[in-house]
């Protein structure tokens, strides 16, 4: 069973008092491309890194996978900051993330630019 880490993924997704929205977009969203980056590089087995999304309301509640033991997450504060109930978080088995990170390679294999 997972645990909800008290502090949020690495970056900075904090609105700076008087930056303009299109600058903190553009900042927060280089923030989520490095944490997604590692995310789409993990060896097979690897799950440290990982960004799983789940959906919440109009969008994704997004969190990174911080610890394998104890299997541990991190709240991901991008765009409208979604959370899902902590109950989720805690009935999260490493199965289940696993099966998230092969779900997101498959899509991306799919969608991805023929080469």
């Amino acid at each position: 069973m997972a645990q909800l880490d008290k502090k949020p993924a690495p970056g900075d997704f904090s609105h700076r008092p008087g930056e303009p929205f299109d600058v903190f977009y553009n900042r927060t969203s280089a923030e989520y491309k490095k944490l997604t980056d590692v995310s789409d590089n993990l060896k097979p087995g690897e799950i440290v890194g990982a960004v799983l999304q789940f959906p919440a309301a109009d969008g994704y509640a997004l969190y990174r996978v911080s610890k394998e033991r104890p299997l541990t997450l991190q709240h991901i504060p991008f765009g409208d900051a979604w959370q899902v109930d902590p109950a989720l978080i805690r009935g999260l088995r490493r199965v289940d993330i696993e099966r998230k990170i092969e779900q997101n390679r498959r899509l991306q294999s799919l969608f991805s630019a023929k080469k």
